[in-house]
């Protein structure tokens, strides 16, 4: 069916995200900057429970091959003088300049390519649309953007089990995996009341309690071992890597990864911030950066999340640099305060806990948003193909929002795609 571009012109609303909503119009970015929080850094920002304990252990694992895999785990177990300092600082500088790529990967270049203030990969994917001549060429485009979404879901189905596994590791292996179990079940189920809403109570969450709180654990550390911010030197990273065969260091770098899962987010999620353009957005072309999703997300990153990130992944490799590994190598409960008072530091102990499963939770409202957006922007073709398809891409819409909502996700995503389907009726 060919597309012409008159159709297109006159079928495109001024503001497809937010038309419903036209309260988002007149938002301030503060408020962005908080959903922004609550929902785009929930898995980043809690990979700080298992990432430099992960990169400890398959360091020591490593190091200790010879050994057998029992007793290299035995030594992680006990804890004590595994590595030295130049495999620490090596460490902690492969996480520090993961991040930095993420940050000019995602904010400098990507996030500046979206479609009508959409992101995503099927937000390139409609970009392309118009310029893959080929049906092999377009086939394939289809087939990577059908296996991008593949593993999205996936990594939406392991990742919350695993930030709630990690939060809850103290406890044990039977008594984390049950409190786990328990968790996920209410959390899911709180998601009917709409990945937006929730996204924005979490948001107050994750800026006022545990972005802070992560932040605070690991400054005194760096105070005391300030030569972490050697760090920032990559001659550290590549030392560490060329230290191990080819495959160790590929498992290395398999590891570091962890620290930036979850960081596609900051591009999937840009239309979920967006405000109600008043000009008209055509074809390819995007929204005014100030009514961008970009700004909040980017602001949200700078000012917030990345700081204490960094403190964090500093901190609990300055613990190591002055007492060496912890035992399980679980650096994130080992930088924690301590009174010296049982009782209390048992209760800062849990509260660190639920602190942790809280903040894992937010990953949750990241996937919930993702799986909106695959729905509408896979649907959103038909809209432009004129000869009467509208309904049918709006029924399609909702049909999508229906699905969502068997998984828990939103009765306010599915009025808002039964309003939107009458309307263009």
């Amino acid at each position: 069916m060919t597309v012409h571009k008159t159709d297109i012109e006159t079928e495109i609303p001024h503001a497809p995200n937010n038309e419903s909503e036209p309260h988002l119009a007149e938002v301030s970015v503060w408020h962005r900057i908080r959903q922004a929080t609550g929902t785009v850094y929930g898995d980043i920002g809690t990979s700080v429970l298992y990432t430099v304990m992960e990169i400890t252990r398959e360091t020591v694992f490593l190091k200790h091959h010879q050994l057998g895999h029992e007793q290299a785990a035995a030594l992680v177990l006990a804890g004590g003088d595994l590595l030295t300092r130049s495999e620490i600082l090596g460490g902690l500088s492969l996480v520090i300049w993961a991040l930095i790529f993420l940050t000019v990967k995602y904010d400098l270049i990507i996030m500046r390519a979206d479609h009508r203030c959409e992101g995503g990969t099927f937000a390139l994917w409609s970009l392309l649309q118009g310029y893959t001549g080929k049906l092999l060429l377009g086939s394939l485009v289809s087939f990577l953007v059908v296996c991008a979404a593949a593993l999205l879901a996936a990594d939406g189905i392991i990742t919350p089990p695993i930030s709630m596994l990690g939060a809850f590791e103290p406890l044990g292996q039977m008594p984390s995996v049950i409190a786990t179990i328990v968790c996920l079940f209410f959390l899911f189920k709180m998601q009917w009341r709409g990945t937006s809403r929730v996204g924005g109570i979490f948001g107050w969450f994750m800026i006022l309690v545990w972005f802070p709180w992560i932040a605070i654990k690991g400054l005194p550390w760096i105070v005391a071992n300030p030569d972490v911010f050697l760090a920032f030197n990559p001659f550290y990273a590549i030392q560490f890597l060329l230290s191990f065969p080819w495959v160790g260091a590929l498992v290395v770098l398999g590891v570091v990864v962890l620290a930036i899962t979850g960081g596609e987010a900051k591009y999937t999620d840009l239309g979920h911030f967006s405000r109600a353009s008043k000009v008209p957005v055509l074809e390819g072309q995007s929204v005014a950066p100030a009514d961008s999703g970009r700004v909040p997300v980017m602001l949200s990153w700078f000012i917030i999340v990345l700081p204490s990130l960094l403190i964090c992944y500093a901190g609990q490799s300055a613990y190591m640099l002055g007492k060496g590994v912890p035992p399980r190598a679980n650096t994130f409960y080992a930088i924690t305060p301590k009174t010296n008072i049982e009782w209390l530091d048992t209760a800062i102990g849990y509260c660190d806990m639920t602190v942790a499963a809280m903040a894992g939770h937010t990953f949750l409202c990241e996937q919930f948003a993702q799986d909106c957006e695959r729905w509408l922007c896979s649907c959103s073709h038909c809209c432009f193909l004129g000869n009467g398809h509208d309904d049918l891409a709006m029924g399609a819409s909702f049909a999508g929002q229906r699905v969502l909502r068997f998984w828990g996700s939103g009765r306010e995503e599915d009025r808002v795609a039964g309003r939107t389907s009458r309307k263009s009726r």
